[in-house]
């Protein structure tokens, strides 16, 4: 791991772990860095984002880019997929390797003071986890609709899944809704048809922008092989924050959190994806 500290650690933390390269290794091997992640997300929920700005991984890119395999082959669990939207807010994914564990995660959403969890949900089977984030998003989105006494497709606040297990790195990602620009009608196989308005572009824009703009998130951008890159939705919104930057300083910041994953490279054999 080169270049990028971690952040402070907390008090109730042994600070030997932020040290250098060798201790962070170590760190990994032995489970502190999943202490120092939970104190962390702990710290978040109680003091919340609008006052401290906390270090996060957000997972983005365009509609079907293969951000959803790219999250099965590090999360080990499967994601709602199918032939129209997928991820209606941000989804929080919390990976915490705990030596012989057997696999179990809690799924929640936040609420709107951040730390309450609502619609709490013990999960035992992997299998499972699918329908629980589909059902976490659909209420998430109905609680919005009711409370603004709109229709929109997207919700701003984010759900939760903490997941325990022996085989699992301790990591925390938020995988968010796919980017799109075009507007009007959509066929989407299964389910009715779909009206993309410019209120929903709009919106989708919004909560994406809210993780590019956070100098504190480190941004995984997925990309499709097949897609000529500088072309793509998030490249657009990357471009057009890089542009507002007024300083070289602060478009190096830019560019040291941003990772660029490319997915359906299935014309390398068995690769999946690689990063860049």
């Amino acid at each position: 791991m080169q270049g990028r500290p971690l952040p402070p650690a907390p008090k109730f933390i042994t600070p030997a772990i932020c040290n250098d390269d060798e201790t962070i290794h170590e760190a990994v091997r032995d489970g502190s860095i999943g202490t120092l992640l939970d104190a962390l997300n702990d710290a978040e929920a109680h003091i919340g984002r609008h006052e401290v700005s906390f270090p996060r991984i957000a997972v983005i890119g365009d509609e079907s880019a293969g951000k959803s395999s790219l999250l099965e082959s590090i999360c080990k669990i499967p994601f709602p997929r199918g032939s129209s939207l997928t991820t209606k807010c941000p989804t929080q994914i919390r990976l915490r390797r705990k030596k012989g564990a057997k696999w179990s995660a809690t799924a929640w959403t936040a609420g709107e003071d951040g730390d309450a969890r609502n619609y709490e949900t013990v999960v035992r089977d992997e299998e499972h986890i699918t329908e629980v984030i589909r059902d976490l998003q659909n209420k998430e989105l109905a609680r919005v609709n009711a409370m603004t006494n709109q229709n929109t497709m997207f919700a701003q606040g984010p759900i939760t899944i903490s997941i325990e297990a022996d085989d699992i790195a301790d990591l925390t990602l938020v995988d968010l809704p796919g980017y799109f620009q075009r507007t009007g009608n959509i066929i989407s196989g299964d389910e009715a048809e779909v009206r993309w308005s410019k209120k929903e572009v709009d919106r989708i824009t919004e909560i994406l922008e809210d993780y590019i703009y956070d100098d504190k998130t480190v941004l995984l951008v997925v990309l499709p092989v097949s897609t000529q890159f500088k072309t793509a939705g998030v490249m657009g919104l990357l471009e057009d924050y890089k542009r507002s930057l007024q300083d070289s300083a602060a478009i190096q910041r830019l560019q040291s959190r941003i990772i660029y994953c490319v997915t359906k490279v299935s014309s390398f054999g068995s690769m999946r994806a690689c990063v860049v």
